[in-house]
C-alpha cells in the first residue's frame, strides 16, 4: 500500500525517500498552506506533534510555551485531519496542562496521557494520543 508522510521542521532535514520535507514553522499560515498543497487537499490519517519549545530554563515559560505549540498543532488538526483520524502531540506537563486536555477531548472520542519508558523519570514530557477525530 502507499501512503504520504509529511514532516515539518524550522530546520534543513535530510532528505529520506518516500518522505515529503517542508522546511517551515507548523505555526505559520503558509507552512500549512505548504501542507495542503502537499496532500492535494486531502485529508490525513494521523497528525503527530513532536515540537518542543526552546527551553529557558524557566519552567513555567517553557511549559507554557510546549502548551501554545500543542494548541498550533491541534488547530492544524482542524484542517488537515479527516474524520476518525488521530492526534498525538508531545506536551511538558504543568498547570496548563488540565485544561488544554479537555479541549482535546471535546474534539477526539479517547485521549490518553502516555509516558514512554524510554524518558528519564523526572522528565515532564508526556505525550497526548487522541483517537478518532469527531466531526
Amino acid at each position: 500500500e502507499s501512503g504520504l508522510i509529511i514532516s515539518i521542521d524550522i530546520l534543513p532535514i535530510r532528505p529520506l525517500d518516500g518522505l515529503v520535507l517542508i522546511q517551515g514553522d507548523l505555526t505559520e499560515k503558509e507552512t500549512i498552506e505548504e501542507i495542503n498543497q502537499q496532500m492535494n487537499n486531502k485529508k490525513a490519517d494521523v497528525v503527530i506533534s513532536d515540537m518542543s519549545p526552546d527551553i529557558t530554563g524557566n519552567y513555567s515559560v517553557d511549559q507554557a510555551r510546549s502548551i501554545w505549540l500543542c494548541k498550533k498543532a491541534l488547530e492544524t488538526t482542524e484542517t488537515v485531519l479527516k474524520p476518525g483520524g488521530h492526534f498525538i502531540c508531545k506536551i511538558f506537563e504543568g498547570e496548563d496542562t488540565q485544561k488544554f486536555i479537555t479541549t482535546v477531548k471535546q474534539r477526539f472520542n479517547m485521549v490518553k496521557k502516555f509516558s514512554p519508558t524510554a524518558s528519564r523519570k523526572s522528565s515532564s514530557e508526556i505525550y497526548l494520543i487522541a483517537k478518532s477525530l469527531k466531526r
